[in-house]
């Protein structure tokens, strides 16, 4: 942290400093100047350049000192790293979310578990690392070709999704899946990687015949990324993901994520 670091580069230069004027030694009163100097910081002006950088650094600055462990879990620190627009965002979720406790505390709660919006259909957190927000799309949400025909897809429980339901493919001879959301619901300045979640039933066939496309569509630029052939049932899921580059098709169950790389 900036702030940190220039304060550790003056103290060893203030030592030296003291080294030069004490024949090498360094005074106890000297120390207790240079600890008051700290001390004498207002906790606003901290907590300003503490917000400045990130949720790692404020928590890594907690161990500077005392001044720096209050300013770096106050609230205005901790409401810069949360997204400007999480209470219209949280006002969607499917169950109330504590809006009472610390700010830090709501930061955390949001980066340790999702919080499920628009009755169940989407899935929102954030990045602990930097704060981004994060989100996954259910199945319902998404456009998925004859999803509708009882012949080729159906709805079951998964233990394993954070939904009430997935879509199972069962067999159709066009797989075909699209998602999407806004730009402006992510994070500015922010790279993100899409994905297609999904499980293999032990029976699952099919993938290795045809070559898989993906595309990532912003307004009208269109990136295509072309998967190559699978042979192998056992290895399908791993390179699947590797052939997409973090962009995967489905096949047992669908749900698309969206999170900041």
């Amino acid at each position: 942290m900036i702030l940190t670091t220039n304060l550790q580069i003056m103290k060893r230069s203030r030592r030296d400093h003291e080294k030069e004027d004490n024949g090498g030694g360094t005074t106890a009163g000297n120390e207790e100047d240079y600890n008051c100097s700290i001390l004498r910081l207002p906790e606003a002006c901290l907590a300003h350049a503490i917000s400045l950088t990130t949720p790692a650094d404020a928590c890594c600055s907690l161990a500077v000192s005392t001044a720096f462990k209050e300013a770096a879990n106050s609230d205005a620190v901790w409401e810069r790293f949360l997204p400007p627009d999480y209470g219209s965002i949280l006002a969607h979720a499917d169950y109330p979310v504590d809006m009472t406790s610390s700010k830090k505390e709501l930061f955390l709660s949001l980066s340790e578990d999702h919080v499920l919006l628009h009755q169940r259909t989407k899935s929102f957190w954030l990045e602990r690392k930097s704060g981004a927000k994060c989100y996954m799309l259910s199945s319902s949400s998404l456009a998925i070709a004859w999803v509708h025909y009882p012949l080729y897809w159906r709805r079951v429980y998964l233990p394993d999704s954070r939904f009430e339901e997935v879509a199972e493919l069962i067999g159709v001879c066009w797989l075909d899946i699209w998602g999407g959301i806004h730009s402006r619901e992510l994070s500015p300045n922010t790279k993100y990687a899409a994905y297609l979640v999904f499980s293999l039933a032990d029976e699952s066939y099919g993938l290795d015949c045809p070559i898989q496309e993906a595309f990532i569509n912003m307004d009208h630029d269109s990136q295509v990324i072309a998967v190559d052939y699978i042979h192998t049932s056992k290895n399908l899921a791993d390179q699947f993901t590797k052939s997409l580059s973090r962009k995967v098709v489905d096949s047992a169950s669908s749900e698309m994520g969206v999170r900041p790389i």
